[in-house]
């Protein structure tokens, strides 16, 4: 199992064994939509994935980011 870590010092994704090192500045706030929106943009789709998320996540939420309203990068 690898494990994904968001590290400064790398500029683009880069995987080991044991490791998946995401570059800061494309790395999504820590919180559920922002998983979803980051698997989304940089890992192929799992739909049994994303059907569990649609079931932890408020789908207002998810309005919201359609619409523009909030982000998920933690600028608003």
């Amino acid at each position: 199992m690898q494990v994904a870590e968001i590290i400064s010092a790398v500029n683009k994704r880069h995987d080991t064994a044991v490791l998946i090192s995401i570059p800061s500045g494309v790395a999504s706030n820590d919180t559920p939509l922002g998983d979803v929106e980051f698997a989304l943009r940089h890992e192929s789709v799992s739909l049994e994935v994303l059907d569990a998320a649609f079931d932890k996540i408020d789908p207002a939420l998810f309005v919201l980011r359609l619409r523009g309203e909030i982000s998920t990068n933690g600028w608003y």
